[in-house]
């Protein structure tokens, strides 16, 4: 992640800002009038239990099509940089903090390879608002080897740590390092030898899991290529379920400057943002979205308006369940 100093579907919702964030707010309001809840943030959703025939079933009657489930409505998390932003609570939308390494190490002559010192955990970890979770964006510490990735464990232990001794609230994560992000090893046959070494690899992350209240794996597109980055989302977010702890993907609605050099900046082409929201919807607790990095607000972006109709399509399609479901014997 930079740090922040050096076939469409149907619209069904109003393109007026003021008009569509109050059908939003309507919408989301809905949750608390019947409609099923939602999972808690940064909490393991319990599955329902499967349905079962009565025993007074005749045994020559047709198997009754099993009710189709609502879309999974995700808690959306924002880490926003641009300038002038608006408040997104009546969406439901949050904030997370990002504590990035000028943060965790001020001043030029701070030692990144040992963990921050406490007098700067303090003061992050108390931070107003100290409620919002606290990602914990350390990219440099190496885990390519065996020995490297033990050495990194203990130096996030540490810092964890000392985080939850200076506030034992604070729910806690770290970016993009479990599981580690491999874009390429995912493009292969789960039994290639890159796929074999990358899962190796991710199990000497598993104490670093065990440390944190959920994972954050990093899912920035690096190339136009919708269906490899499907393949390699599959991936990651199978690994980091495989840690037991709920997933908080990071999406940016650009593409990444690890990739094609020409789609630096860029952003994605709409389709493909739509299928990377509704991918993570489908299959993790929520989502952190990312972005803006020396950039305004833009209240009428695209990226944005898929984001509000992402969530209020699937809040008006739990409604109907809802209301389509029959009343108990």
């Amino acid at each position: 992640m930079p740090e922040p100093h050096p076939t469409h579907p149907i619209d069904l919702t109003p393109h007026d800002p003021v008009t569509r964030r109050r059908f939003l707010a309507i919408s989301l309001a809905g949750t608390a009038c019947g409609l099923a809840p939602v999972t808690p943030a940064f909490a393991q959703p319990t599955p329902s239990p499967p349905a079962t025939q009565p025993s007074s079933q005749p045994a020559t009657a047709p198997a009754s099509q099993p009710a189709a489930q609502p879309p999974r409505v995700p808690t959306v998390y924002t880490a926003f940089l641009h300038g002038n932003q608006p408040n997104v609570w009546p969406l439901g939308i949050q904030r997370v903090r990002v504590a990035y390494p000028s943060t965790l190490w001020p001043g030029q002559d701070a030692d990144r390879s040992r963990p921050p010192r406490q007098q700067v955990v303090d003061r992050i970890a108390h931070a107003r608002p100290a409620h919002r979770p606290l990602i914990l964006n350390i990219e440099h510490w190496p885990t390519r080897t065996k020995n490297q990735a033990r050495y990194t464990v203990e130096r996030f232990r540490q810092t964890i740590q000392s985080f939850r001794q200076a506030n034992p609230d604070l729910r806690i994560g770290v970016y993009s390092i479990v599981p580690h992000r491999a874009y390429w090893p995912y493009q292969r046959h789960p039994k290639h030898i890159e796929r074999i070494r990358l899962a190796e690899r991710n199990g000497w992350l598993a104490p670093l899991a065990d440390l944190l209240d959920f994972v954050c794996p990093s899912l920035y597109a690096f190339y136009n290529k919708p269906d490899r980055w499907e393949v390699y989302a599959r991936g990651m977010l199978d690994a980091a379920h495989a840690y037991g702890k709920p997933v908080y993907p990071f999406l940016w609605h650009e593409f990444h400057n690890g990739g094609n050099p020409q789609q630096r900046t860029e952003r994605l082409p709409l389709p493909f943002w739509e299928r990377c929201l509704n991918l993570v919807a489908d299959h993790a607790q929520g989502m952190i979205l990312w972005g803006g990095f020396r950039q305004q607000w833009d209240p009428n972006a695209d990226w944005w308006f898929a984001v509000e109709q992402m969530l209020a399509e699937r809040l008006m399609a739990r409604r109907r369940a809802g209301r389509a479901e029959p009343a108990a014997p």
